[in-house]
């Protein structure tokens, strides 16, 4: 964000789920440049992938430079139809910055496919890789557009890739980016397509079984495979969700997460034994 020429009048939307690094931000630099962020709401309890776009839609004004979003809430775990937001973007010559550190190793993702102008992902999030490292694109086009952040030796002004022209940093933390390559490699032989299938396979079964043997369950998360993707977020009537994650780790060992929910994220490794025995630790911490 800091690469890109934004003056006072120029808007940009966001999602107000995005994390902060997309959201807090946005508005921190606004305070400084004065361009305007407009955070965009979607339903809480959305009926179809095309109710999620209106609100983007709607915000877009003659002043709209950017639309920035996470592709997965990691609040609500509601995924955004990316392809077509993107689309809705590039159709009125606005930039997309697509947020993809919860579905970089958890969805089949083809950044050319979805059309944004940049993608970024956290390596240590769904591809189980190391910490304190990350992935960047840059569409071709797009790359005249950005200013490099930070410069280092060996820095060259007539650089063209990404690599030469954002990622000369100097010293930084060889060894943990050293076990990336075989994370990668790893990651590959499973296949980005069975990852992703066996995910929503994983997720799915879990929804179904919370249903079933805890009806009083509230979901945040869309129960559409089409609006959801890696994360479940529930709730439970009368019981805060940072006490029911507590109570979890604490009495069954199992480690959740509390947003604005008691979050989920089965991912590869897990078995259907696991889910059962979420379900049931579930049932017994939400009486």
């Amino acid at each position: 964000m800091n690469g890109l020429d934004l003056k006072a009048g120029d808007e940009i939307i966001v999602w107000d789920q995005n994390h902060p690094t997309n959201l807090a931000a946005w508005e921190n630099r606004a305070k400084r440049y004065g361009f305007i962020v407009k955070k965009v709401s979607v339903s809480e309890a959305p009926k179809s992938v095309d109710e999620l776009i209106v609100p983007f839609s709607k915000a877009i004004t003659a002043k709209t430079k950017l639309m920035g979003f996470s592709h997965i809430s990691n609040l609500s775990g509601i995924a955004l139809p990316a392809k077509l937001i993107c689309q809705l973007a590039k159709e009125k010559k606005i930039l997309t910055l697509l947020d993809g550190a919860q579905s970089f190793g958890m969805m089949d993702v083809n950044v050319k496919d979805i059309g944004c102008d940049f993608y970024s992902g956290s390596t240590h999030k769904w591809l189980m890789g190391p910490l304190e490292n990350g992935i960047l694109y840059i569409d071709k086009a797009s790359v005249s557009k950005v200013w490099p952040n930070i410069i280092s030796a060996g820095w060259k002004d007539n650089s063209l890739t990404v690599d030469e022209k954002y990622c000369v940093l100097g010293q930084r933390n060889d060894s943990t980016l050293s076990g990336l390559p075989e994370i990668i490699s790893f990651h590959s032989a499973i296949g980005k397509k069975n990852i992703e299938e066996r995910i929503v396979q994983l997720n799915t079964y879990l929804k179904e079984q919370i249903q079933k043997k805890i009806p009083q369950a509230i979901f945040v998360s869309p129960l559409l495979p089409a609006m959801s993707a890696g994360i479940i977020v529930i709730n439970f009537p009368g019981k805060k969700s940072a006490d029911v994650y507590q109570k979890m780790y604490e009495s069954n060992g199992i480690a959740c997460a509390s947003t604005i929910g008691v979050r989920l994220s089965p991912t590869i490794y897990n078995t259907i034994s696991d889910l059962d025995k979420v379900v049931d630790a579930l049932a017994s911490c939400a009486i």
